[in-house]
């Protein structure tokens, strides 16, 4: 007769215990359901003619686990288990799709406000946050970071759009024939993205590790500058704070040299467009007076459109280019002088 040998594997829980503690106690058996190896045991004691009693004391197991093995083997010609309904849901389809219109319509309400809305329509049915986050993602719906925007209202929106139509057709030449201007700010250690190194657990706190940060950026220069398809322009530190007085400064010694330089080299055509914000310093009335008073064209500029602005491209590569930089600035001044740098070599195509 083949000896039924024991399962090499550990078993999931209540494995067959010593009796240890003396022979008066009476052995406890398992009550977890059989792993395919043993009820393959199972069947060779079967095939072996091995009673359900010996089979049972051998494996460890209750006598019944063996009689309902044999059955299943005998009516199904298998030991696997029949498909099982499980827990039924707690929530109906019908309370699945009120939930989904619920969340379609309140993109912010929690899953613990919409647990406690649907259990208040029917307060029989126990329904938990666990459920609600289940039912939400199942329709397609998982919860994710609001992306942050300038607040758009409808009038914004409308202005945007007249916008958008009124230039659709603009050739590359009239868009080429745009001074666009911004300013922005440069720190001293500026925040970067998340900063990947080689390291070993035990390591997370050696110097060279880390990714040093410093309150409120190490300091701050706040920069203006403008550019055109063919070429950057003017590049200028704002000294203390930028209000009205100080970009008719800028106006005054920047854009006016600028912008009559290049319509001094335009032959015919309808000239140079110049480009600001609608910011209240870029609207003081004596901004406005000035740019009328020497005839510069002035791109109108739909509210809350920063994103409109190339230049808010170029500043982007412009910090890209800074952070590869092998030599760090050490003070302000010298932030300046490699945004200098940088601003100059930033090639034609990308402009």
């Amino acid at each position: 007769m083949i000896n039924v040998e024991p399962n090499p594997g550990p078993r999931k829980v209540g494995r067959k215990r010593s009796r240890s503690q003396g022979a008066s106690q009476p052995k406890k058996l398992p009550t977890s359901e059989l792993c395919d190896h043993e009820k393959g045991q199972v069947c060779m004691g079967l095939a072996q003619g091995m009673s359900h009693n010996n089979i049972a004391n051998t494996l460890g197991c209750h006598r019944t686990t063996v009689g309902r093995i044999a059955k299943k083997m005998k009516e199904n010609g298998t030991t696997e288990n029949a498909p099982r309904t499980g827990r039924p849901r707690v929530t109906t389809p019908t309370a699945d799709r009120a939930l989904k219109i619920k969340s379609v319509r309140n993109r912010k309400q929690t899953a613990v406000s919409l647990a406690d809305e649907m259990k208040e329509m029917d307060g029989k049915r126990s329904l938990s946050v666990r459920t609600v986050r289940r039912r939400l993602s199942d329709a397609g719906l998982p919860a994710r970071k609001a992306r942050k925007k300038p607040l758009l209202t409808k009038a914004h929106k409308k202005a945007r759009l007249a916008w958008a139509k009124n230039h659709a057709n603009w050739t590359n030449e009239q868009w080429g024939n745009v001074l666009w201007s911004d300013e922005s700010p440069f720190s001293l250690f500026p925040r970067c993205g998340n900063t990947y190194v080689r390291r070993r657990p035990f390591e997370e706190l050696k110097d060279n590790c880390l990714a040093p940060t410093v309150k409120h950026g190490g300091g701050k220069i706040m920069v203006w500058g403008c550019f055109h398809a063919s070429g950057v322009g003017v590049l200028k530190r704002v000294e203390g704070i930028m209000d009205g007085e100080a970009y008719y400064r800028i106006l005054r010694h920047q854009v006016g040299p600028q912008m009559k330089k290049l319509n001094d080299s335009v032959l015919e055509g309808p000239g140079w467009v110049f480009q600001h914000h609608n910011d209240p310093k870029h609207t003081a009335k004596k901004n406005k007076e000035f740019l009328a008073n020497n005839n510069y064209k002035v791109l109108p500029w739909p509210a809350q459109s920063p994103d409109l602005n190339p230049l808010e491209n170029l500043w982007n590569a412009l910090k890209e280019a800074l952070a590869k930089r092998a030599d760090r600035p050490s003070s302000l001044d010298q932030l300046f002088m490699h945004v200098q740098e940088e601003w100059a070599k930033l090639p034609r195509e990308l402009l």
